[in-house]
């Protein structure tokens, strides 16, 4: 089995990848969070298969409260979109390796 590719970050690292990454996407998770536990094997995967350049981050809310409050988390699991430090969309809840690769690939164009 690969490692996964995904990026733990905090406030700070956070600002800089999404900043600096020309296409990131943002897994915002919690300890607690059941739907959160299920999406840990997918989301190591999609680290796996997304093209090179693809920032793959997650942060956990409890670890972040800054980033959590600045992108206005109300709710986890929470996937955010960025493209040269702007959000072009977000999605809520479960998500299947289908639909996230398919998200990545269209904001990557």
């Amino acid at each position: 089995m690969s490692l996964s590719k995904v990026v733990h970050v905090n406030d700070q690292s956070l600002k800089k990848i999404v900043s600096e990454g020309n296409v990131v996407l943002v897994y915002f998770w919690a300890t607690w969070c059941g739907p959160c536990k299920m999406m840990k094997s997918i989301y190591d995967e999609l680290s796996l298969k997304v093209n090179q350049g693809v920032i793959i981050a997650k942060a956990d809310v409890e670890d972040c409260p800054e980033a959590a409050e600045l992108f206005n988390i109300t709710s986890v699991p929470t996937f955010i979109f960025f493209k040269n430090n702007i959000e072009k969309f977000r999605v809520h809840g479960l998500i299947n390796l289908d639909s996230l690769l398919k998200d990545v690939e269209e904001i990557s164009v």
